[in-house]
């Protein structure tokens, strides 16, 4: 499910980013749109060029992919494998992603010797995710905007 993320205004004058193609710049800020709150999302390159360039008819799984591993290479996405299936995880997510409303992944973690960081700073991250304060109230985040009509549908509450 897409999210609403925030890209900083140093983000273009990343160096590293900057040694990457024009694509790859583009595709890395799509990417945290797609991924879940944990920074996870299926590498399915099929998936990724439908929801990150559903106009570009130009743009093929094979040139995805290649697109793809640029940001792998600069190690700004960790790719990796649970019971045959692809995903990935961009290690420094959190740091630049504010979560209001966390919820739990429901991709499986990378493995560590996947991820290439060291133990403390996945620590680090699980502990920067439930340390972020989770909303008051349930619900969806709609709940209590509009009139009677929402009230209406969930049976006059």
């Amino acid at each position: 499910m897409a999210r609403i993320r925030s890209i900083k205004p140093e983000y273009p004058k990343d160096e590293l980013l900057g040694s990457l193609s024009r694509d790859a710049r583009l595709l890395y800020p799509l990417l945290w749109i797609l991924a879940d709150d944990e920074g996870r999302f299926r590498a399915n390159m099929a998936i990724v060029k439908a929801e990150c360039f559903p106009y570009d008819e130009d743009l093929g799984i094979k040139e995805m992919r290649t697109i793809f591993d640029e940001l792998v290479t600069a190690k700004r996405v960790i790719e990796y494998e649970v019971k045959g299936q692809r995903y990935a995880f961009m290690p420094n997510f959190l740091k630049h992603q504010r979560i209001d409303h966390p919820a739990p992944s429901r991709i499986p973690a990378p493995a560590r010797e996947d991820v290439g960081v060291s133990r403390e700073d996945l620590a680090k991250s699980s502990e920067r995710l439930a340390t972020i304060p989770v909303g008051i109230g349930s619900g969806s985040d709609l709940d209590g905007i509009g009139s009677g009509i929402d009230k209406d549908r969930r049976g006059g509450e």
